[in-house]
């Protein structure tokens, strides 16, 4: 086997097909139709293009984004509390962390949503190659170099290796990929793949390169180079921890119910745009008879045979109301699954520390998810402080009492029963959650009335039964 930089972990390819799933189902109806028969399979003698007429009659509802979203909205409403203790010098980054006008606090919301979609995320405190240029305290503040914060989504991870230190489990290589646009021409341009291999004090930078059609990697040399720090500056914050580098989403089950969710409207839309249109019924004609019809206002038919009938055939629509409901509770479950991430449960895995502090007091996966990332952006911001040749003593820090959204099953149940009988809409259970109270301020109940009939209209079309059952 040919070791490149490509070669991925067991962590990797073990995260991989969850991985695809979230974010499948996070990009939308367009993308899932590009997907076509792998979240849309093709029914046996099918032909093709009915398949493709379902397939483009066919959206995805929105929940696993949505929730996403909404969790890691929860999860940040609070802030960032940055400490005065800080240095300005430090403290002005914080308005563009990414050195690209990202602000903190909008990082902090990205690294929340990676952690609940995705289960992981990566915080790579970079600073820019040395320049032999800037050789005084000076030229580097005229030169505006300063490190720079950069998140990277668990599919951009490929590969680790640990090291023990003191006792300690401590990153030793750290493989990543990235895409980079580049110029292809006057007004071109194109997507280069390339991996960052990252071990303590030192960077490099590989790309495939094709000769002869074989694809081997060679390391960029102008792009490579030695860094001042003796570890790799990278922290990894978690949304289901499974080991190091290693985690699951914690909505992947709401996704693969979002996918179910998707198929079943496909075939309630695909037989209510059947079953809607009557069908045309002549007995005891013949072809040729058939052949000279003409159907429409202000005409009669006539026949010899006084045997032969003439109707219109529509479906019973029996088997509707089996898909709304299977729909209904679909819906109802993915509520559940998605306000699951808030409910309170016993902190048993706490350490001694942890547990001297917090003694007896509930917990969340959502809350676990935010101490995660609390711990990740203060030490990423040791890390930065480290890069610019000082210590800090007090670091930013997330509020992560989230007592007021934990919920108990009994409440889940509650809120998405009134989902489901139409009494709350989602978007206004989500309000409810986000700002911790029973009922948002401003509440009006003829405004939510109006959001409910949406809601049903847009994910529960009523079908309209009637006609002439066929057995």
């Amino acid at each position: 086997m040919i070791d490149s930089p490509s070669i991925q972990s067991l962590n990797a390819k073990t995260m991989e097909p969850w991985l695809i799933v979230c974010d499948d189902v996070s990009k939308g109806t367009h993308h899932m139709r590009q997907k076509g028969k792998i979240y849309l399979p093709k029914e046996e003698g099918e032909e093709e293009c009915d398949y493709k007429n379902r397939l483009d009659r066919s959206t995805i509802y929105p929940a696993f984004r949505c929730t996403v979203r909404s969790l890691s909205g929860m999860a940040i409403r609070k802030g960032v509390e940055i400490p005065k203790e800080i240095p300005d010098e430090m403290k002005v980054h914080f308005d563009s962390i990414d050195g690209s006008g990202t602000g903190f606090v909008e990082l902090v919301s990205q690294l929340f949503m990676e952690c609940i979609g995705r289960g992981m995320s990566i915080i790579l405190v970079d600073y820019p190659k040395e320049d032999p240029e800037i050789k005084t305290e000076a030229d580097r503040l005229k030169s505006g170099r300063r490190p720079y914060w950069s998140v990277y989504k668990a599919s951009q991870y490929v590969s680790h290796r640990l090291k023990i230190i003191a006792g300690r489990q401590v990153l030793e290589q750290l493989v990543l990929k990235e895409e980079i646009q580049t110029t292809n021409g006057i007004f071109g341009e194109e997507t280069v793949t390339q991996y960052r291999v990252l071990r303590p004090g030192e960077f490099e930078i590989w790309r495939p390169v094709e000769q002869n059609g074989q694809v081997s990697f060679e390391k960029i040399k102008e792009e490579s180079g030695k860094t001042s720090l003796d570890e790799i500056p990278a922290v990894v914050c978690y949304g289901e921890k499974m080991g190091p580098l290693l985690a699951r989403p914690p909505l992947l089950d709401l996704a693969y119910l979002n996918i179910e969710h998707y198929q079943k409207r496909s075939d309630q839309s695909n037989l209510l745009h059947i079953g809607s249109v009557p069908i045309l019924t002549m007995l005891g004609f013949d072809k040729s008879d058939v052949q000279r019809v003409s159907v429409g206002p202000a005409r009669a038919l006539v026949h010899h045979n006084p045997n032969a009938k003439v109707g219109y055939t529509e479906v019973s629509g029996n088997a509707y109301a089996a898909i709304r409901e299977n729909i209904k509770d679909l819906e109802t479950h993915m509520a559940s699954l998605g306000l699951s991430i808030l409910a309170a449960k016993f902190d048993n895995q706490r350490t001694a520390r942890e547990a001297s502090i917090h003694e007896g007091q509930q917990t969340s996966d959502l809350r676990e998810i935010s101490i995660s990332v609390n711990s990740a952006i203060k030490e990423a911001s040791r890390i930065h402080a480290k890069w610019m040749g000082f210590d800090l003593e007090s670091f930013p820090s997330l509020n992560i009492d989230l007592s007021s959204v934990m919920l108990d099953p009994q409440v889940i149940a509650h809120l998405s029963r009134m989902v489901e009988a139409g009494q709350l809409s989602l978007e206004t259970m989500w309000e409810t959650l986000q700002q911790g109270e029973i009922l948002p301020d401003g509440f009006d109940s003829e405004v939510e009335k109006e959001r409910i009939a949406d809601f049903v209209n847009q994910a529960l079309p009523d079908p309209v039964e009637r006609g002439q059952k066929v057995e």
